[in-house]
């Protein structure tokens, strides 16, 4: 007997709920300074407000189609859209849910600062009926199982992509069967049994479409009329520092592009104006990248589009092709301008990290050949940091936005738990100086859950913070400089 209905849910973390010891609050002064920066060279340009950066949660929307395939119905409440401004209680959510028939509950975990809001949620659906098993997914629980299934209300755990162990357990959720599903993690008798290897990846060729008008695409539209959109998955470059690669995997696998075309008219036709391409490298693939170009102009798109790449991965010819995208910006990962800093960064390290400057400056030069608005992305506190470094890395940024470029993100490292950063901080000469509660709960040695503070060899955590933000102000003052 298969599961007849499940709820899908992706609670968000409510900011002034969640107890944040970042080193670098991502909320600066500066850091919102820079972003409003380029919301208005956005507006001057386009005559777009840039949205902010939420829309209808894309691993949801996969799983509810696969589900759907096999007769089992699928509900989605949009919390997050709530949660962005302000504090659920108990109460409304428990109300909400309420209003559903289900089997089953499934909690997608977004980010760090989530975790807090998937365990309340958990609670309440318990407290609704506690006989509801409830399953977790995403990248965090991928990397730590044991974290999630000790928690009395979580019952099941997928590690990795979820399509095809999700659906085998929804098929047939008895034990006999789901003890074998590869990547499902369960409790049996007050013991937890971990599976050993991630879930087996799905062929994207045979996934349908995903399920956005399922996910509630109307609600997430009234307030932003902005969607993501993933065409591939996986990243060969396996950065230390990013889960990308952890969690997909080094081969890239590529969406069929009919299920593409078919998402993006379902935004556009649902309202939406601009979409982001989540593909860590959107233009890695070069014969794809034009296809995908030719598809956007046959079929007359009109969405606004917002492309992340490689340096080394945006020549003239992919300029010129991001130009017939309706483009809103391109984002490049710059990460550092220290030589010193980059030869040991696996994927900019190539030609002891010269090539990668360079690169830079080169994707630059091909985006302001097509007039595209470009900005870029940076990190201090790496492995090796000191101040010298920074200062590298300082003059670089400026040289760049000196030359052109319109926007830049300056970020003090933030290690991510299951990163190689994280797992092996003494390899790389990091010290991961704290361990945080997240909200007002003791979660003991899973306490680095929330961003925490560190230091490298040469710098304190208080010189990173102080040294990211000294970039920041000097960015700004050539922004002012330039509006004048």
């Amino acid at each position: 007997m298969h599961l007849k209905s499940v709820l899908l849910l992706e609670p968000y973390n409510t900011p002034n709920k969640v107890t944040t010891k970042s080193q670098d609050s991502v909320n600066s002064k500066s850091t919102n300074s820079i972003y409003a920066h380029l919301v208005k060279l956005i507006y001057k340009k386009h005559k777009i407000a840039l949205p902010a950066l939420h829309s209808v949660p894309l691993g949801l929307a996969q799983l509810s189609s696969v589900l759907k395939e096999e007769g089992i119905s699928t509900h989605h409440v949009p919390f997050l859209l709530d949660e962005i401004s302000r504090y659920l209680t108990e109460k409304e959510i428990e109300k909400r849910i309420s209003s559903f028939d289900y089997d089953s509950v499934w909690l997608s975990v977004g980010s760090p600062p989530a975790v807090v809001e998937v365990l309340r949620f958990a609670k309440i659906i318990k407290k609704i009926n506690n006989s509801t098993h409830i399953m977790v997914g995403g990248v965090l629980p991928s990397m730590y199982p044991e974290f999630f299934l000790f928690n009395p209300e979580i019952d099941y755990l997928i590690r990795g992509p979820g399509e095809i162990a999700s659906k085998q357990y929804a098929m047939d959720p008895t034990e006999s069967n789901y003890r074998n599903i590869q990547g499902f993690c369960y409790k049996n008798n007050g013991s937890v049994h971990i599976s050993p290897h991630f879930a087996v990846k799905p062929d994207l060729s045979k996934l349908p479409p995903s399920d956005l008008e399922g996910l509630n695409i109307d609600e997430y539209m009234k307030s932003n009329r902005f969607g993501n959109v993933q065409t591939a998955r996986g990243c060969p470059f396996n950065c230390p520092y990013c889960l990308h690669s952890k969690y997909w995997g080094l081969e890239v696998d590529y969406k069929p592009m009919k299920n593409v075309e078919k998402e993006l008219k379902t935004f556009e036709e649902h309202g939406c104006e601009v979409i982001l391409f989540t593909d860590s490298t959107f233009t890695l693939h070069k014969k794809r990248f034009q296809d995908f170009v030719e598809m956007y102009e046959k079929e007359k798109l009109s969405l606004r589009t917002i492309l992340q790449t490689r340096a080394d991965q945006f020549s003239e010819e992919d300029a010129r092709l991001m130009n017939k995208l309706n483009p809103v910006f391109l984002f490049l990962g710059g990460e550092s301008g220290s030589q010193e800093i980059l030869k040991n960064l696996r994927g900019k390290d190539v030609d002891g990290g010269r090539q990668h400057t360079k690169n830079m400056f080169k994707a630059l030069d091909n985006a302001k050949k097509q007039d595209l608005i470009c900005a870029s992305s940076w990190i201090i506190g790496l492995p090796g940091e000191s101040k010298e470094t920074v200062k590298q890395t300082k003059k670089v940024v400026c040289d760049l936005t000196k030359a052109g470029m319109d926007g830049s993100d300056i970020r003090v490292l933030q290690i991510y738990p299951g990163s190689d950063y994280y797992n092996y901080p003494e390899k790389w000469g990091l010290n991961i100086q704290s361990k945080f509660a997240i909200g007002d709960q003791d979660l003991g040695n899973w306490g680095k859950f929330e961003y925490g503070s560190h230091s490298t060899e040469h710098m304190t955590s208080s010189e990173i913070v102080e040294a990211a933000e000294n970039v920041r102000l000097e960015l700004l003052k050539i922004y002012s400089l330039n509006a004048k």
